[in-house]
């Protein structure tokens, strides 16, 4: 799968020490997926507002087949430089600087 499966319980847990630190990262890197205009169709939003309210598991077939499709373009990769996979939340700056991770990024930035 693609991204995480979890409930609206799991998303009010992650507003305690006690939740799902992956369920948090992913749910902001979806909010900046629209807010940096990567994602922009309509049924899109939608889904990514749904899963910011009601979770993963809330999704129709349909939806998270919908779902599946962004994270293809925009889902968790491995760094180009690494290997290791690229956490949720230095995703939007791997789309921008070609597929680093931070820690490479930050190598390619001092080889200069």
């Amino acid at each position: 799968m693609p991204y995480p499966i979890f409930s609206k319980a799991d998303i009010n847990a992650t507003n305690s020490k006690h939740g799902d630190s992956n369920v948090s990262e992913f749910l902001s890197y979806l909010s900046e997926l629209v807010e940096y205009e990567y994602v922009e169709h309509p049924t899109a939003l939608g889904i990514i507002k749904q899963v910011n309210d009601k979770g993963t598991e809330s999704l129709t077939d349909n939806q998270a087949q919908s779902l599946e499709i962004v994270m293809k373009e925009y889902g968790q990769k491995d760094c180009e430089k690494c290997g290791n996979d690229i956490p949720w939340n230095e995703l939007i700056a791997a789309i921008d600087n070609g597929g680093y991770c931070n820690f490479c990024e930050h190598q390619n930035e001092q080889d200069d």
